[in-house]
């Protein structure tokens, strides 16, 4: 699994598309089974403005790579994970950061989305139970 980043902004979209595609590459090379799960960069609020052409050119090219390397692209934004009216009481004091409540939708998410594309259906463990 590749989790897009989210904090690249000070470098040209260009260059963190090239970075990506060196790195999926050597994934692809050590790990050639493998399927690749690429998570497009995931927000609680309402995420960048569609108009963003560095956000589309870097979403673009991690969907473009993954595509090309047989991967799965997980697109949270586009999927619409977290409606804008609910994304508020979902973060850290900070306003920027999920908190526990943000993480737990994020992850049932992201499951759901592993499962619906027949990639496992492991054994969920609650880490909040003890003994499960």
């Amino acid at each position: 699994m590749i989790d897009a980043g989210r904090n690249d902004r000070a470098t040209p979209a260009e260059d963190v598309v090239a970075v990506a595609a060196a790195y999926l590459a050597e994934v692809r090379a050590r790990w050639p089974e493998a399927t690749l799960v690429v998570v497009l960069p995931a927000y609680l609020t309402q995420g960048p403005d569609p108009a963003d052409s560095w956000q589309q050119t870097v979403d673009a090219g991690f969907r473009d790579l993954a595509v090309d390397l047989g991967g799965l692209v997980i697109d949270p934004v586009g999927e619409r994970w977290v409606e804008d009216a609910a994304a508020q009481r979902l973060l850290d004091p900070d306003g920027i950061h999920p908190d526990d409540a943000g993480h737990a939708l994020l992850a049932e998410r992201f499951v759901a989305d592993v499962r619906q594309a027949g990639l496992a259906d492991p054994p969920l463990t609650d880490l909040r139970t003890p003994g499960s």
